[in-house]
């Protein structure tokens, strides 16, 4: 866990929800077997993926409350401690299909670095994403929305990722 750090919120627990909130914990996670983790962490990221989705990119700036905004921000921090959580569990699974689809996730966000960039998320060296302290709240929403919207090719295919991985965790349990 030392290779990111977890900003636990309300957000990040209701991606874990119902039955795996104590999982973004690092003391509970040592517990847990990476099966499990591989399931709860790609499960988490899906549900995280449709609450990005479910923003309204396209709406005036002015038509923005600060409390969206905030929302926001924590709503994609919940996503990227999701996404490096589920990168961390597939690294470290033995079945060769969840650590191909967790390299997968890391190819997409390098296909994708220079968007992800632009909206103040950084890949680091070890795959996993970093957001900017003041990437929200320098930037208007409408600018997210290519990356986080519901037709993003990016979500689509970290979801498809996440899928795989909770898919193979199945047959590996």
């Amino acid at each position: 866990m030392s290779n990111f750090s977890v900003n636990a919120t309300y957000y990040l627990r209701n991606a874990y929800a119902p039955n795996n909130r104590t999982l973004i914990t690092e003391a509970s996670r040592k517990k847990e077997t990476n099966a499990k983790l591989s399931q709860a962490d790609s499960n988490a990221l899906k549900k995280a993926i449709r609450a990005l989705e479910d923003y309204d990119y396209k709406k005036d700036e002015s038509e923005v409350s600060s409390a969206e905004k905030t929302r926001f921000d924590k709503e994609l921090r919940a996503f990227i401690d999701t996404y490096n959580y589920s990168m961390e569990s597939s690294s470290k699974s033995s079945n060769r299909d969840i650590k191909n689809a967790g390299k997968n996730l890391e190819k997409l966000a390098q296909k994708y670095k220079d968007e992800l960039e632009d909206i103040g998320i950084k890949i680091k060296d070890n795959g996993y994403l970093d957001l900017s302290s003041t990437a929200t709240s320098n930037m208007k929403l409408s600018a997210f929305g290519d990356m986080f919207s519901s037709s993003s090719s990016f979500l689509k295919e970290a979801r498809k990722y996440a899928g795989n991985i909770a898919r193979h965790v199945d047959t590996y349990i």
